[in-house]
């Protein structure tokens, strides 16, 4: 079993086109032992936003706190 703190794990900066006052932590990923998830904490500033893009698998966003414009497009066949 993997036990961390969100207060340990370091967080980056985004830096991708198309993203601006976004960082990010990576909760869970191959790294720590999680094969077939991930879990990402980001921050978003006041008036900052993140690209809009399309994956290949599902993707979920919950918000613990604030306010946002989330966009989605059609499902991908």
């Amino acid at each position: 079993m993997y036990v961390t703190s969100v207060d340990r794990v370091r967080e980056y900066e985004i830096g991708e086109e198309g993203a601006h006052g976004v960082k990010v932590k990576y909760l869970l990923h191959k790294g720590v032992g999680a094969e077939r998830i991930q879990l990402r904490l980001f921050t978003i500033d006041v008036g900052g936003y993140t690209p809009l893009e399309r994956h290949g698998h599902e993707h979920e966003v919950f918000m613990l706190r604030g306010k946002a414009l989330v966009r989605g497009g059609d499902k991908e066949a």
